[in-house]
């Protein structure tokens, strides 16, 4: 989850802070911290947003405890399936991506990481795609794939399955 990832990574970046605000307190932004707890410039962000999500009954430093916990599940189950974590900020970390409104403060990799930094192309469409539709993503991908281009898709049924089969099909 975006949770566990932040639990490790808990960067002072504005964007990562709105991230662990969304993940941990369920506050949609940065400037959405009303009736919060102040942060000191040297509180870790998830230790103050672990503050900030417990109750006065609660003590923060089990809800942090929890979290870390279940961050390190999380990283344990990652890594055996061959998963690894790319924090908004880290060279490998899309650049592309990196420039939107909104970037995902983590993506989790598996293959070849390289992959993260060369040119791609977003190939996405219906779930109920017709014939034609599976077939001329199948081209496309497998096209751009023997190009040297990434080929992203969502991974869902119909188009993206099929974009995403072809692309790895053509060692993509």
């Amino acid at each position: 989850t975006d949770a566990a990832g932040l639990a490790i990574l808990a960067l002072h970046d504005r964007r990562l802070v709105a991230a662990v605000l969304r993940a941990v307190t369920d506050r949609s932004t940065v400037e959405d911290i009303e009736g919060l707890p102040p942060r000191t410039a040297d509180e870790p962000v998830l230790d103050w947003a672990c503050r900030c999500r417990v109750s006065k009954e609660q003590p923060a430093q089990d809800e942090l405890r929890r979290v870390r916990s279940e961050a390190d599940r999380q990283l344990t189950k990652a890594a055996g399936a061959g998963l690894v974590p790319v924090a908004f900020g880290d060279v490998r970390y899309p650049p592309l991506l990196a420039s939107i409104a909104d970037p995902p403060p983590l993506l989790w990799v598996r293959g070849q990481l390289s992959a993260l930094v060369k040119p791609a192309i977003g190939i996405v469409g219906s779930r109920a795609a017709t014939t034609y539709a599976l077939e001329m993503a199948r081209r496309l991908a497998m096209d751009l794939a023997s190009a040297g281009i990434s080929v992203v898709s969502g991974l869902a049924r119909g188009v993206d399955s099929s974009a995403h089969r072809a692309a790895v099909a053509a060692r993509g």
